[in-house]
């Protein structure tokens, strides 16, 4: 997902202080990881925002890892999904997809 540049450090807040705490309520819940892609924090290798819409790549990524995905339909995940923060966001975000994948080796 790659925020509008105007609002990339309130994105970062509402991940960090909003979105992934509430996320992390969730039954079964493990970790979560933020990235940023390598071609944005590389130096040297950066590219500015146009460049990167242009090629549809995400700039931010993150990993919920969960025991079980039932978890993304339970009540805390329902509930961080309806605040305003979330719904600014949501709403302005280019390139949010959300996908569900499971181990298969341990």
């Amino acid at each position: 997902m790659t925020p509008l540049p105007a609002n990339e450090e309130d994105f970062n807040d509402w991940c960090d202080q909003e979105h992934v705490p509430m996320v992390s309520q969730m039954a079964g819940y493990l970790r979560c990881r933020r990235c940023v892609s390598a071609s944005v924090a590389e130096e040297g290798v950066a590219m500015d925002e146009q460049q990167q819409q242009q090629r549809q790549q995400p700039k931010y990524f993150t990993i919920h890892e969960v025991e079980d995905l039932a978890g993304f339909a339970g009540p805390e995940a329902r509930a961080s999904g309806e605040t305003e923060w979330t719904k600014k966001h949501m709403a302005q975000l280019n390139g949010f997809e959300m996908r569900g994948w499971e181990l298969i080796k341990r």
